[in-house]
């Protein structure tokens, strides 16, 4: 029947997190009353939905925090390779490396398929990057995200950040945590009723 056919194409344990709130008891599953196979596909249905609004918002926030940070760091080192000035970042620690950084965005935009990006690479030597706005495009929002939270100097952290209406620690909390939300949305794993390991700091 209809269960049949969802359980087959989506799987009992997958569905299972959207019939829980449905039972009375998990060990044996025993379901309120009047509760239909309609409801649980239904929350199935809001969840696979809400990915996908969540999705199209952050992605708009990831284009428009990259672009600010590039471009507020472009024009406060008036250079356009401020991402190979390892001085203007935070030293080593164990969540973060320059070079390792650095290497992994050279990575990413040899790994990249963009025309524009396909002709800096043709332009520039083999182990060298390509200017910061062209670079950026090869950078998604957990990227981003780690090399705002290590540009060294607060004040162009936080003159970015008010761009956005909060101080500079209000976004590098936002940012880690949309970064667990985006991750979570692109594996098609559910956000409905889940509890993250980092929430955002609410701004004063």
């Amino acid at each position: 029947g209809r269960a049949a056919h969802y359980l087959s194409r989506i799987g009992y344990y997958r569905l299972g997190a959207y019939w829980l709130p449905y039972e009375e008891n998990h060990d044996p599953h025993k379901f309120k009353a009047n509760t239909s196979f309609e409801d649980v596909l239904a929350l199935y249905i809001f969840d696979r939905e809400l990915r996908l609004i969540l999705l199209d918002a952050i992605e708009r926030i990831e284009v428009a925090v990259r672009n600010t940070w590039m471009n507020e760091l472009c024009l406060f080192t008036e250079d356009s390779h401020p991402h190979l000035k390892p001085e203007l970042f935070e030293k080593p620690t164990k969540k973060w490396s320059y070079f390792q950084a650095a290497q992994k965005l050279l990575d990413n935009v040899r790994k990249s398929n963009e025309a524009f990006i396909n002709h800096f690479v043709t332009k520039y030597e083999d182990d060298a990057l390509p200017p910061l706005w062209a670079v950026a495009e090869v950078m998604n929002i957990d990227v981003t995200s780690k090399w705002y939270q290590n540009t060294k100097n607060r004040s162009l952290r936080n003159q970015i950040s008010m761009q956005f209406g909060v101080n500079e620690q209000v976004m590098i909390s936002f940012l880690r945590h949309i970064s667990l939300v985006r991750n979570t949305c692109a594996h098609h794993a559910r956000v409905w009723n889940r509890s993250y390991t980092t929430s955002m700091m609410k701004p004063k």
